[in-house]
């Protein structure tokens, strides 16, 4: 921006390579957003996921519809299924877009079709979506369902805590028989050691229920911030869990 306040705006491009290969499925829990990212190659998901009414729901409404352009639905407890095409649901603050290999669809919290639902005595923002389109001679839906975890982190003095239920419940239909195969804690989006977050200070601790992970404040990994309040001296620590 200028002296006269006119802006110029320059393209940039970004990119950035995974530390490992993506999988099938992912979920992401943002601070203002949860997003879902789906292999395309995977037609059905129905093993997990999705009710079996949620499936049916969504597959009538798909049938029925004119595919000139993607379709989505969301589906709320006691309500019947909501249809509209990605450019409504864009409008409504919903994002869905379509790489070559993924379909991904990001939902900010708060919205209307959002449910929050308690997991373990924590509270868990959940959105039920089910994302369909043509591809070729074929008919695709895709479970787009998300679930974060919504308490805040606490603060006791020392350290920075955070919680968040082992079994996000709203995505896996049959809990009794979900198994961990790996739980992890990492720093801006790259995982750790158990000998590096050791050192640094960082606990993580797992139960039936729970994960937990806990920060001393000012440990490497975040950052302190300076600020005055009220003619006094204030430090803050972020960190990225």
């Amino acid at each position: 921006m200028d002296s006269l306040g006119r802006e110029t705006v320059y393209p940039f491009s970004l990119s950035c390579s995974t530390e490992s290969p993506w999988n099938p499925r992912e979920v992401v829990c943002e601070e203002n957003y949860m997003e879902v990212s789906v292999r395309k190659n995977v037609p059905v998901i129905a093993q997990e996921g999705l009710a079996k009414e949620d499936w049916e729901a969504a597959l009538s409404i798909a049938q029925e519809a004119v595919m000139s352009e993607w379709q989505v639905v969301f589906h709320q407890t006691g309500m019947p299924p909501k249809t509209m095409n990605a450019t409504d649901a864009r409008t409504e603050g919903y994002f869905i877009n379509s790489t070559t290999s993924r379909v991904v669809f990001r939902s900010p919290y708060g919205m209307a079709k959002s449910e929050v639902v308690m997991v373990a005595g924590i509270p868990v923002e959940a959105i039920r979506a089910t994302v369909f389109y043509k591809q070729r001679w074929m008919l695709l839906l895709v479970d787009t369902s998300a679930a974060c975890a919504k308490n805040p982190s606490v603060f006791d003095g020392t350290y920075l805590s955070w919680v968040t239920p082992r079994l996000l419940s709203p995505l896996v239909l049959h809990p009794t028989k979900f198994v961990d195969k790996q739980i992890k804690m990492g720093v801006e989006g790259r995982p750790l050691d158990e000998i590096t977050a050791t050192s640094r200070g960082y606990q993580l601790l797992v139960n039936s229920t729970a994960v937990k992970i806990s920060i001393p404040f000012g440990a490497v990994g975040g950052y302190r911030k300076s600020h005055v309040i009220d003619n006094k001296y204030n430090q803050m620590y972020a960190i990225d869990l």
